[in-house]
């Protein structure tokens, strides 16, 4: 069962924001987007974090 991007724990709203306007709406979407090395560094480029942060949102 997939949660939205907000209601993910501790996700800020400004990153939520960030999310959604990359089409990771999603909890299950933002897994298959990050699940690689690779993967996550692109998000990260998108989203302007560093890829740790991407890591720990996967991780949630």
């Amino acid at each position: 069962m997939a949660l939205r991007i907000d209601e993910l724990f501790g996700v800020r709203e400004d990153l939520a924001a960030k999310l959604r306007e990359a089409g990771l709406t999603d909890s299950d979407k933002l897994l298959a987007a990050t699940a690689t090395p690779h993967q996550r560094a692109e998000v990260a480029s998108k989203l302007g974090v560093d890829t740790k942060e991407v890591l720990e949102l996967a991780n949630r």
